[in-house]
């Protein structure tokens, strides 16, 4: 609720606020992509990601593990956790957004996908 006088949020300045909540969680995080089932991107933290094709890269990752499980009978890919030498990575597919935590190696994933579901499901909702 809105105080005296003041506006409420713009839908814009939630999504930047969930994003910037879940990016400051940690040190290990370098950046969270919100982008669309069509790899166009939403948001990102930080806002200049710099990464020059990032959501599109993400969105045919979440493409081609689905076609995979798919071929093998085992169904839809509701998240991805990729865990590298000095990287790691989470990717949530959501209904119509996706969302992905860019970290370090020590980046806790289990923390992290928890956060990321949490994050989709909210921007989800504001977006409508």
């Amino acid at each position: 609720m809105p105080l005296f006088g003041s506006k409420p949020p713009t839908v814009r300045e939630r999504i930047d606020d969930l994003l910037n909540d879940i990016a400051k969680a940690s040190t290990s995080v370098r950046a969270v992509v919100l982008f669309r089932n069509d790899g166009l991107l939403v948001a990102s933290q930080p806002a200049d990601l710099r990464i020059e094709g990032a959501s599109g890269q993400f969105t045919a990752i979440l493409e081609s593990v689905t076609k995979l499980s798919t071929k093998f009978g085992l169904g839809e890919v509701n998240y991805i956790l990729v865990s590298g030498e000095n990287a790691s990575f989470v990717i949530v597919r959501g209904k119509k957004l996706n969302l992905a935590v860019i970290g370090e190696k020590d980046l806790n994933l289990g923390f992290f996908l928890t956060q990321a579901e949490s994050v989709l499901s909210q921007c989800e909702k504001a977006i409508g």
